[in-house]
């Protein structure tokens, strides 16, 4: 099960008890996330197909996987994913009487479809690249998800899910240091593209390092007790971030390094040892880990 449901979940378990209902609203929130997931991507692909067709690495299978099935035939699957999607936040609207839930879906589909298609297109407006993107593929769904699975908002678990959401935000700048040059050539306006790798990869450490202490700050002083396995998952989460956090450095140092040089043999040798270096999703899982550790072991579940 994704971190968009792992997460939220034992927040919630923080302050209520196990329940056969909670886990059947939780695979109903699993099918809207993924049912969302499909549409937000798929969209995506229709709407960068020109740009992928022509490029010369791994987008082009993108291209090539729209070719084999279909302009129609995609349209008709999102639009039959959207609509059973809806009913299902309608049917849960209904029975929970959150309201909020339609507004939450409503946001995201809106913003997902405004991050890929003219004439706003996130996707190439600076900033709102990220951060429309961080908001589609973490922020709204852990609030929507949340909100299904709690019987009242906790300040404490939205500042945790914001929290970790801006160190997806992190993973979402630091990925765009190793594709500067093929965006740049692209017209893809992101930040990388703006305003350089060093920028860039220095906010993506910072951003990262800042959120990663509020997140430990927090727990430390919000849950009471002494617990041999809350000391193990906090040290765990600590040499997690401290790992992504020097990684970043790195990413850095080697960006200030193309920056200073004039020669254009080394700046190639240097974009293709960044490359070879980034490791999103690597980073992005062990962050992962390191949030749902310390969020389960220090779940209701346990004391």
């Amino acid at each position: 099960m994704p971190v968009h449901i792992i997460l939220p979940l034992f927040l919630v378990l923080r302050t209520q008890a196990w329940s056969g209902s909670l886990l059947r609203l939780s695979l109903i929130g699993l099918v809207v996330w993924l049912l969302a997931y499909w549409v937000g991507s798929s969209l995506n692909c229709l709407a960068d197909y020109e740009v992928d067709r022509i490029d010369s690495g791994h987008k082009s299978r993108l291209a090539a996987a729209v070719d084999a099935a279909g302009v129609k035939p995609l349209l008709l699957i999102n639009g039959a994913e959207a609509l059973l999607a809806t009913g299902l936040t309608i049917y849960l609207y209904l029975e929970l009487r959150k309201p909020l839930l339609l507004v939450l879906w409503g946001l995201g589909l809106i913003i997902a479809v405004f991050y890929s298609f003219e004439p706003i297109r996130f996707k190439r407006r600076n900033l709102l690249n990220p951060l429309a993107l961080d908001a589609i593929v973490y922020l709204l769904p852990f609030l929507y998800v949340y909100h299904v699975l709690a019987n009242q908002w906790n300040l404490f678990d939205v500042i945790v899910m914001v929290l970790y959401s801006l160190q997806m935000l992190s993973m979402f700048l630091a990925d765009e240091v190793s594709d500067h040059d093929e965006d740049a050539q692209t017209g893809v306006n992101n930040p990388c593209v703006r305003y350089g790798r060093v920028w860039v990869s220095r906010l993506a450490m910072i951003i990262y390092a800042c959120s990663a202490i509020a997140i430990l700050a927090l727990f430390t002083y919000q849950v009471p007790g002494r617990f041999l396995g809350k000391g193990i998952a906090a040290m765990l989460a600590v040499v997690i971030y401290a790992w992504v956090i020097l990684e970043f450095h790195t990413l850095f140092t080697l960006s200030r390094q193309i920056e200073k040089t004039d020669k254009e043999d080394q700046k190639r040798e240097l974009t293709l040892r960044i490359k070879e270096f980034s490791k999103t999703p690597m980073w992005l899982m062990n962050t992962s880990l390191a949030i749902m550790t310390i969020v389960i072991v220090f779940s209701r579940l346990w004391v």
